[in-house]
């Protein structure tokens, strides 16, 4: 997100097929241009997070989880990007 960050023209979506990213209640989290500047008007700093490998807390801020709750179906994880 980071080389992005002044880009408007993307959507990326990193998830879990079963609902669960890892030990957390999410199946992951979507970004976009957006997620970015909302980050910078809370005055989040993306690097804090990801020096303590919490991009947990970090999306839970920006609005930017997905919880879908367990699906029952672990085919894969899912990443996904869309420039426009």
């Amino acid at each position: 997100m980071r080389e992005l960050k002044n880009e408007n023209n993307y959507v990326l979506l990193c998830a879990g097929s079963d609902g669960i990213d890892g030990n957390s209640d999410a199946a992951g989290a979507v970004v976009n241009g957006h997620t970015q500047k909302k980050a910078n008007d809370s005055g989040l700093s993306l690097s804090e997070y990801m020096e303590r490998h919490d991009s947990y807390s970090f999306h839970q801020q920006c609005g930017s989880l997905i919880k879908t709750g367990y699906t029952g179906t672990n085919v894969n994880d899912i990443a996904m990007a869309l420039l426009f």
